[in-house]
């Protein structure tokens, strides 16, 4: 069972929702926890399940010292400096041991490649530790349960198991999403009745992820893997074919899992968060980011950049530009550098590579914060020039934008190497050749058949996506006639069947984001 496209994983879920309406509510969610344990001991080194449960079992005491330190401040009704010190102690060492796991296990590399660089450990590589399943993701989650609790805006949790339940839970182990402890619990341990409706809705969501993913990411994926497999035989529009096709190819896949991952929970009765909204959409990167990977962008929003805008140094250093720079600056500056720090933690969250700090990172936050600069001289542009920017035109130039915006910073991401990325780049601009325009588009694997395919996925795509930034697609479907409504779902999975890729090159098991 190693991903849910799998035919394991389908059988797993078809086992384990019977099992789950056949027993009495009460013992629902301790049915999902025993699947999830299962579950990820199945996808999963099986021995890297202790580091989970080390994360369970230093959230869990750290949490219920912090509920009963509050309840014990407020019955004494006097100074909470002591216990907010004993408090923040507990808190840091129960951080410094699940971000001690998710640095060593994974990130060991982004400490050691700048020494190489300096000739220090030159040759030498680390030895390979066997990372939990989903470890990123778990980590971030449950730490943002800890938060919360310390912070007094969530209840700790009594029972362990249930704990345990919400760190592992099956469908999100994979890629996410971030779920918040408040939000998720309500669903996850309730005893959830079966829904014809509901578990129709969540097979339908299914079937949509499979679309997306088999029937178009797995194409791109030919693309792709073609161009970046021989970067110094594709030169010039190749570049940016493979980069444009690699978005995409990520959207798709990505945004695919997550149908799946939530049309699955939907039909246990769990509601989880959604991680996309359309991004393609978008018109500035900034919008993009809230509409892309919406969970992991909250996550380090709430949890690292509005902290660090409301410590002390912070407030100091805004008090100190005020008085040099004036009020204006001493607003922006400030949250430059929160924005500075959010955006490295997004580049570091994706991988133990340079590259991913580069392209995950300081690219995006100095487009953003350019862009902000830069604001008076657009606008002088755009008064200069008469254009109207709520014309329909405006807006797909800005969506372009943005679009190719994007594709340069996932270079970075798709390159084997930072080296790799630059060279791309160079390759793209300086090394010009038009080959692909005259056929040679061909040559990178795909044959004229799946082009069609392809191009007519891509299209349904953008149809679906127009419509649903309109308004809810689900509650536009509902409205037409039954028969419509079945023939539609019924044309879908037998385009999934029929032209989803099986081929030698397809992992159709695998998610590129399964890596975080």
């Amino acid at each position: 069972m190693t991903g849910v496209t799998s035919i394991s994983f389908l059988l797993f879920f078809a086992v384990l929702f019977l099992v789950y309406y056949g027993l009495p509510g009460k013992l629902r969610w301790g049915v999902l926890l025993a699947g999830s344990l299962f579950f990820y001991t199945a996808c999963a080194v099986p021995y890297t399940i202790v580091y989970l449960l080390a994360s369970v079992l230093t959230v869990y005491p750290a949490a219920r010292y912090f509920a009963k330190a509050d309840e014990a401040a407020r019955e004494a009704g006097g100074s909470a400096t002591e216990a907010e010190k004993r408090k923040k102690r507990v808190l840091i060492l129960a951080l410094a041991v699940n971000f001690g796991i998710l640095a060593t296990l994974k990130y060991r590399n982004l400490l050691f490649q700048p020494l190489q660089l300096l000739g220090v450990g030159e040759g030498v590589s680390l030895p390979a530790l066997a990372a939990p399943l989903g470890i990123s993701f778990y980590t971030l989650q449950i730490t943002g349960y800890l938060l919360d609790c310390y912070w007094g805006t969530c209840k700790a949790e009594k029972n362990p198991g249930r704990l345990l339940l919400f760190t592992c839970y099956f469908p999100q182990m994979v890629s996410g999403p971030i779920s918040r402890y408040d939000a998720l619990s309500g669903t996850l341990f309730a005893p959830n009745r079966f829904d014809t409706e509901r578990t129709a809705r969540g097979v339908q969501r299914i079937l949509w992820g499979f679309f997306l993913k088999l029937v178009i990411s797995e194409r791109l994926a030919v693309i792709v893997n073609a161009v970046y497999d021989a970067p110094e035989t594709y030169t010039g529009l190749y570049v940016w074919a493979a980069a444009f096709a690699f978005i995409l190819q990520l959207y798709t896949d990505f945004s695919g899992c997550m149908d799946i991952v939530l049309g699955v929970s939907e039909c246990f009765g769990v509601t989880l968060p959604e991680n996309f909204r359309m991004p393609f959409l978008a018109c500035t990167t900034q919008e993009f980011w809230q509409r892309w990977h919406i969970t992991l962008g909250t996550w380090l929003k709430d949890y690292i950049m509005y902290p660090v805008l409301k410590s002390d140094l912070w407030y100091r250093m805004g008090t100190g530009i005020r008085k040099r720079w004036g009020k204006s600056l001493s607003r922006k500056i400030p949250t430059w550098a929160g924005l500075l720090i959010l955006w490295t933690a997004m580049g570091v969250w994706h991988g133990n590579d340079w590259k991913y700090v580069i392209g995950e990172g300081f690219w995006f936050w100095l487009l953003i914060v350019g862009g902000q600069i830069c604001a008076p001289l657009f606008d002088k542009g755009i008064a200069l020039f008469h254009i109207n920017r709520a014309s329909w035109y405006w807006k797909w130039v800005q969506r372009l934008r943005t679009f190719v915006c994007f594709a340069v910073g996932m270079i970075f991401f798709r390159a084997d190497s930072l080296r790799q990325s630059f060279a791309m780049i160079r390759n793209g601009l300086l090394r010009w050749n038009t080959a692909i325009l005259t056929g040679g588009l061909w040559e990178l694997g795909l044959s004229k058949k799946d082009g069609a395919v392809l191009v007519l996925g891509l299209f349904l795509l953008l149809i679906v996506s127009l419509l649903r930034e309109n308004g809810s697609m689900r509650e536009r479907v509902a409205r037409w006639p039954l028969p419509v409504r079945w023939a539609v779902w019924y044309l879908l999975f037998f385009a999934v069947l029929v032209t989803g890729f099986y081929g030698p090159s397809c992992d159709m098991s695998g998610f590129i984001y399964a890596q975080f």
